[in-house]
């Protein structure tokens, strides 16, 4: 679990009825922020942990733009979409002898987790020891991949068997996504 400056812990600070759900994270390399997200993984609203700083999202869940409030026409520290320069990716390793205790085996539980992520065009990029997916960098990405990412973590047969989900965006972001799924369920 990372923590920052402020001492709060990135990840899922409060899961509503509806499903969706308000997250602390880093936002760009240098704000921290609290996101809240549909109950289908899509970013709603973004808000900013420095007052001098607000950040949008209009219609497009994946474009998050930050102006000072001193002066908005010169647009300094814009940060451009969340797909820009940032790769997106998770990883997932499971428990092979539970699995197997539950008269399945690794490829039954790799193969569906990948028609998953095929259906929103999110490509394996690994499947040996730890299944991964990466983003193409499509707008949609993100979205796309949090909506399977949150579904798996909603059904028993994956929280049994997995051993790790975890997300990383860029070269510093990494968030662990089955530790806070667990938290989620004790709630």
């Amino acid at each position: 679990m990372n923590n920052n400056q402020s001492g709060l812990a990135y990840g899922i600070i409060r899961e509503f009825e509806d499903g969706t759900t308000l997250w602390y994270e880093p936002i760009t390399d240098e704000i921290d922020g609290f996101v809240l997200r549909g109950n289908e993984g899509y970013v709603q609203t973004v808000y900013s942990e420095k007052r001098e700083a607000y950040i949008m999202d209009y219609k497009d869940e994946n474009i998050i733009d930050v102006f000072p409030k001193r002066n908005k026409m010169e647009r300094k520290g814009y940060c451009g979409s969340v797909s820009d320069k940032r790769k997106m990716r998770v990883d997932f390793t499971f428990d092979i002898a539970a699995i197997e205790q539950g008269g399945y085996t690794l490829g039954d539980i790799y193969s569906t987790i990948k028609k998953h992520f095929a259906g929103h065009n999110i490509p394996c990029v690994s499947d040996d020891d730890i299944l991964a997916f990466e983003d193409t960098g499509g707008k949609d990405d993100f979205s796309n991949m949090w909506t399977v990412i949150m579904g798996l973590t909603r059904q028993d047969w994956f929280m049994d068997f997995a051993t790790s989900c975890v997300w990383h965006e860029g070269a510093h972001k990494r968030e662990d996504v089955l530790r806070q799924a667990r938290e989620r369920r004790k709630i």
